[in-house]
């Protein structure tokens, strides 16, 4: 009697480990499904805004020139050559001018003596400029009149400013944007 008792506990154990082992093998597959679904350069979800056979690369050498796009994703690019070879935005994806209606760019980012803002809008209006060092002083504030299209404007009253990063606010009726420029030592 004690022998088959026993032979009854082994069987038992035996149909245990077997579930044990069952169960780690399907825990084993699951985890590494997982881990390559982690190591996989793809895209995520499937976007007809993006190009399956691009990879973004920012670093890809387009032109200087201000011609902002709207993409389909909802954001404004510098130019087409940025949505399509820096940001992997399929072709015909995107319309001229930005998404809202005014962007801007300060080009370069690095200043000396002037501050170059290049500006888009696509209707008439206002827009108010301000500039702050980085612990919110105001050192320059501006009012102006803004025609459709393209506005370069120069701001030559930061030759006065000490080097530093300053941050610029311009304000229109319905857009509030805020960048950072940095003013190098002059020589």
């Amino acid at each position: 009697m004690p022998t088959a008792y026993c032979r009854f506990l082994l069987l038992l154990s035996h149909e245990r480990k077997l579930s044990d082992i069952y169960s780690m093998k399907k825990w084993f597959f699951v985890f590494t499904l997982l881990f390559a679904a982690t190591l996989c350069r793809s895209q995520p979800f499937y976007s007809p805004c993006l190009d399956p056979l691009k990879y973004v690369n920012i670093y890809y050498p387009c032109n200087d020139f201000y011609e902002p796009v709207c993409a389909c994703d909802g954001n404004t690019y510098r130019s087409e050559c940025s949505a399509l070879n820096q940001h992997a935005i399929n072709s015909g994806n995107y319309y001229p001018g930005p998404c809202a209606d005014f962007h801007y760019v300060i080009e370069p980012n690095l200043v000396q003596f002037i501050l170059p803002v290049r500006m888009f809008k696509r209707t008439a209006g206002n827009a108010n400029i301000s500039i702050f060092d980085i612990y919110g002083k105001l050192y320059y504030q501006s009012s102006l009149s803004l025609p459709i299209g393209h506005t370069d404007k120069e701001l030559t009253e930061i030759s006065a400013y000490l080097p530093g990063i300053y941050i610029i606010e311009i304000i229109t009726t319905d857009v509030r944007l805020v960048t950072k420029f940095v003013i190098a030592q002059r020589e």
